[in-house]
């Protein structure tokens, strides 16, 4: 659990203060006719953080995001996809430690599931990602030590990864209009 956890919030550590500055530096306007360029998708922090500096939601508003909360976007979508609960990524050794072999195998397969039908219907990228994490392996391996269960603080670290997937998810992370 230590190890699967300790990755994506330490990296969330860095990426929700650098977030925060970058969204202060940001500019919003009104939405116009005709959207441009890339557009970022949003996750859940981006929105709320959006809504207490701006008092608007991303699709109410045009935000120009500043160069740092562009980079931090990125360094949390990393860790959402990090933390996707399936086989040997992160998220897949959470889910693992919270709810043993069985419960862990199901929810990944629905989750690597879902991933593929986000990629056919919302993002072609979610697709590859799928093919990438198909490769890397879909099953949990066996742990070390099976039968010493989880402490306190390895299940509080559990639940906050899994907050932080779902605070950090962006179902499609990148459009572009036309």
């Amino acid at each position: 659990m230590e190890v699967g956890a300790a990755g994506p919030i330490a990296g969330a550590v860095v990426a929700i203060p650098l977030l925060a500055v970058g969204i202060i530096l940001s500019d919003a306007r009104p939405l116009s006719g005709q959207p441009s360029g890339i557009s970022l998708g949003s996750s859940v922090i981006l929105e709320l953080m959006c809504f207490l500096r701006f008092g608007v939601f991303s699709f109410n508003a045009e935000i120009m995001l500043h160069p740092t909360a562009i980079a931090a976007w990125f360094g949390l979508f990393v860790t959402a996809m990090n933390l996707l609960p399936v086989g040997q990524l992160d998220g897949g050794h959470v889910i693992y430690a919270l709810f043993g072999q069985r419960r862990a195998r199901f929810i990944g397969l629905v989750a690597y599931g879902l991933l593929l039908l986000l990629g056919i219907f919302f993002w072609f990228g979610w697709l590859f990602f799928g093919l990438l994490v198909f490769f890397l392996g879909l099953k949990h391996p066996p742990p070390f030590d099976p039968y010493t269960p989880l402490d306190r603080t390895g299940r509080i670290l559990g639940w906050i990864a899994v907050l932080l997937f779902a605070l950090t998810f962006v179902p499609v992370p990148i459009s572009i209009p036309g």
